[in-house]
């Protein structure tokens, strides 16, 4: 019989010519495993060319160990087939096999390594869940706040990558994991200041200040000057080189001479 040809295609079917099987990753369907903290299934499609021999059937065989097979499925003569994968990592062949039994050497070895994806609330991260996908291949994963949210972080394997919006993995040789949470986006209200001549006020202009907080102004007349005034919200204050706003919950104005 004709040896086994055995090559991965991300999610989408090519032909090309060949002299025997050829083999390739199809599109995944997540299913998470309930009531496992952190275990994870997902049924992965497995398709190939027909081969040109006169044969039988296929087989798919299986395991968690580079070149060990334990398990195997028979395909008849389908030339697509769903494993249900729950492994970090599977390692798969396909054989041929005519009527009497006999088998064709394996194709070359297929990897396919998880991919976990979970977002916190206030947001998504797409795609989610758990996919496989074959090594040496790329996946992107998109990161999406909800109305009034922020990206607070996204995590790769337990480590921080920033507040991104997109991360892709690239030449995926393991399985990984990401993760974002999301922050509601504060609100903020602007306080504006302004100083009359010799003289200055500090912050100067507008400032944005989160609602609740608090903001000092700090007001310095030039040398042999002193604070005439100092008006609030247009309403005069006590003359002082200072002023806080304390729990902002509002716009505000203030102004020095």
């Amino acid at each position: 019989m004709a040896d086994t040809q055995f090559v991965y295609h991300n999610s989408k079917k090519v032909r090309a010519p060949l002299l025997s099987l050829s083999l390739f990753l199809t599109a995944v369907l997540v299913l998470l495993t309930f009531n496992v903290p952190c275990a994870h299934s997902a049924q992965v499609t497995f398709a190939w060319d027909p081969s040109p021999s006169n044969v039988a059937g296929y087989k798919l065989y299986y395991g968690t160990s580079d070149g060990v097979y334990p398990n195997s499925v028979d395909a008849h003569t389908n030339t697509t087939y769903p494993l249900d994968l729950t492994a970090p990592t599977h390692y798969v062949v396909a054989k041929a096999y005519d009527n009497s039994g006999n088998e064709s050497a394996p194709s070359n070895q297929v990897v396919a390594h998880s991919m976990t994806a979970s977002a916190g609330a206030g947001g998504s991260i797409t795609p989610s869940g758990t996919n496989y996908v074959g090594q040496g291949t790329s996946k992107t994963y998109s990161i999406t706040p909800l109305s009034g949210y922020q990206i607070a972080g996204v995590q790769v394997d337990g480590e921080s990558v920033g507040a991104v919006s997109s991360y892709t993995f690239s030449d995926i040789a393991a399985p990984h994991s990401i993760s974002a949470t999301f922050a509601a986006v504060p609100v903020t209200h602007t306080i504006t200041s302004s100083a009359g001549t010799n003289g200055s006020i500090s912050p100067s202009g507008s400032v944005s200040v989160n609602h609740g907080a608090s903001q000092t102004y700090t007001i310095t007349p030039s040398s042999g000057y002193k604070v005439a005034s100092l008006t609030v919200d247009g309403s005069a204050v006590a003359a002082a080189t200072s002023y806080t706003f304390s729990n902002v919950t509002a716009a505000h104005t203030i102004a020095a001479t």
